[in-house]
This record gives structure tokens, C-alpha cells and sequence, in this order.
């Protein structure tokens, strides 16, 4: 009787070991490691992220002349999507242009699986096929985990793939130059050269794509091959309390910004020319000697120069302002 209830232990605990703790029986130290790498990825990935202290120290003169090649300031969402009719590992992107979080200029599905003869991961991208039905899908869930791929296209195609390998505290991710050929839709029966070059830490991305014409000569991307670098932002919830110059008032609750240079409008968003808003900026100085900063800034009638700001420790959670006609106070959602 003992006997036969070892081996009905035996096999229940056999069938009740998942799948997943079987194949990794089977695989070598490599393929373990690459796994395990993947798993990390995939919680640095997920962020909003934004290069708006670069572009402002590229126009302010603090770390010289303005560069040559300067970079336009493109916001960007990573979020990961929770899909498995697409993947273990499946992340939406939402890019905006000219810094505008209303913006919306690319969106993007990228599926990361691991790559064992290539020891790295490859991510393959996708564009939507109606674009505008998954504006701001981040913010509904429901709409990326039911996503499936009818509702997606292929980019570019076979040679186009990023590769995504760990070096050291970072992630390097390249799509090799001379290996994505796709043709133009700008320009029928002409093809294109697609190259990038990307790393991730856990607090930034920093990210360089371009193109060429098959003879080498330039199509777009930064001539200067500096990178653009978009830091992970912090987010902020905050409150707001402003007396407007005919002397009606408003209080605001729960607005939401982060801490990389998004504008927070008080009031009428039809009317940003002539409202006030809040930016929150960790700033950090790229040369010299200068302690980095975390800053709030206050701006009337839509002016780009502010009219009062203060400042403290990078790292702190709580910042506010007290201007009488304007109260302010922000705390980070940790």
C-alpha cells in the first residue's frame, strides 16, 4: 500500500510541474542567462520617457554654442501589454512630436522573444492597421489585451529586427546597417537602408535611427550620430489652487504630470496660448560643476520664460509653491 502511494505521489507531482520548469531542465547556462536577461528587460522597458533636458541644454548656452544637428524633443510610452495571443513579452509605444503630449505622431507593438543562436533578444515591430482606433490604448487596457494580429502590419520585414543584448548595467539593441532593405513609400520603386542603434539603463533610453538610399547617400535620421536621450520620467500627482487677474478662482485635484518637462495646464486646455501652467524638470547639468536640480516652474499666458520657479534635491518626492494668486504642490507616486 505504501508502495503505490509513492508512485501516485510521484506522479501527481510530475503532472502538476509546469511546462515552463520542464524546458528549463532541458536548456544550457546560456540559454538560462538569456531568459533571465529577458525578465529584466522587461521591467526596465515599461516607462514614459522624454529628452526634454537635452533639448533644453542644447538651446540654453549653459554647455555651449547650440550643436549643428540640434534634436527635436519626442515623448514617448512604453507599456507593457498583458497578451497572449501575441506573447510573453509585448509592449505598446506611443511617440509624440514637438514635445506636445497631444501629438500623437507613432504608435508601435513590439514582441521581444529570446533569440538562442543569436544570444539576445529580438524585437519585432509592428504598426497598426487603423492607427487612430488605438490613440492613448495605454490608458485602455481592454483595447491591447485584446489585441490580436489582424489589427497589426509587419514593419519593414525579414533582416529588420532589433537585437537587444546585455552589456554589463545596460542593454544594447541594433538593427545592423546594410541588413533592413524595405521599399519606400514615399518614393515608388526606390529602396531604403534602415539602421538603429539603441541602449537602455533602468533610467533612460538612449536611441539613433536613420536612413539611406541603397548607394549610401543620406535620407533622414542625425547626421551628427549623437544619440537622443530620453530619460525615464517620475510621476507626479499634484494639486493646484490659482486666482485668475478678474478675480474668479479655481482648485484644482489629482493632475497628473512627471518630473521630464511636461507642461500642466490650469484651466481651459482649448485655450493653452492664454492659461497658466506648471512644468516639473529634474534637471541634470550634462557639464560643469553645477549641483543637479529638481524644479517646478510656473508660466502665465502661455510665455515659454517663466515667471517664478523653485527648486530642490533631484531625488525628492514633494515640491510646491506658494505665490499667493497660485498654490501649488506635487507628490510622487511611488
Amino acid at each position: 500500500m505504501m508502495k503505490i502511494k509513492k508512485t501516485i505521489l510521484f506522479t501527481l507531482a510530475f503532472l502538476m510541474t509546469p511546462a515552463w520548469a520542464d524546458e528549463s531542465q532541458n536548456k544550457d547556462g546560456n540559454a538560462l542567462m538569456l531568459d533571465k536577461n529577458l525578465s529584466l528587460f522587461a521591467k526596465w522597458y515599461p516607462g514614459i520617457y522624454d529628452n526634454y533636458n537635452q533639448v533644453n541644454f542644447e538651446t540654453n548656452g549653459y554647455s555651449g554654442p547650440p550643436p549643428k544637428y540640434p534634436h527635436g524633443r519626442i515623448p514617448q510610452i512604453i507599456h507593457r501589454i498583458e497578451n497572449s495571443k501575441l506573447g510573453k513579452y509585448v509592449f505598446y509605444q506611443q511617440q509624440y512630436a514637438d514635445g506636445e503630449y497631444e501629438k500623437v505622431y507613432r504608435q508601435r507593438i513590439f514582441i521581444m522573444t529570446p533569440d538562442y543562436e543569436a544570444q539576445g533578444i529580438r524585437q519585432k515591430t509592428f504598426d497598426f492597421k487603423n492607427r487612430e482606433a488605438f490613440i492613448d490604448a495605454h490608458l485602455s487596457p481592454g483595447k491591447l489585451e485584446n489585441l490580436s494580429s489582424d489589427d497589426l502590419v509587419s514593419l519593414f520585414g525579414e533582416g529588420c529586427s532589433t537585437v537587444w543584448r546585455k552589456q554589463g548595467d545596460q542593454f544594447k539593441g541594433d538593427i545592423e546597417k546594410g541588413q533592413c532593405i524595405y521599399d519606400s513609400k514615399r518614393h515608388p520603386g526606390e529602396k531604403r537602408l534602415i539602421h538603429s542603434s539603441n541602449i537602455l539603463t533602468p533610467n533612460s533610453i538612449f536611441s539613433m535611427e536613420g536612413g539611406t538610399k541603397l548607394d549610401g547617400s543620406f535620407v533622414f535620421g542625425q547626421k551628427d550620430g549623437v544619440y537622443y536621450h530620453s530619460r525615464k520620467a517620475r510621476e507626479f500627482t499634484c494639486w493646484a489652487y490659482i486666482k485668475h487677474d478678474d478675480g474668479s478662482d479655481n482648485f484644482y485635484k489629482s493632475l497628473k504630470t512627471h518630473d521630464q518637462g511636461k507642461k500642466l495646464y490650469l484651466g481651459n486646455q482649448k485655450d493653452k496660448e492664454n492659461r497658466t501652467y506648471i512644468r516639473l524638470k529634474q534637471t541634470i547639468f550634462p557639464t560643469g560643476d553645477w549641483k543637479d536640480v529638481f524644479e517646478l516652474f510656473v508660466h502665465k499666458n502661455g510665455e515659454d520664460k517663466a515667471v517664478s520657479y523653485t527648486w530642490t534635491n533631484p531625488d525628492a518626492n514633494r515640491i510646491g509653491i506658494n505665490l499667493r494668486w497660485l498654490q501649488v504642490g506635487c507628490s510622487h507616486e511611488k
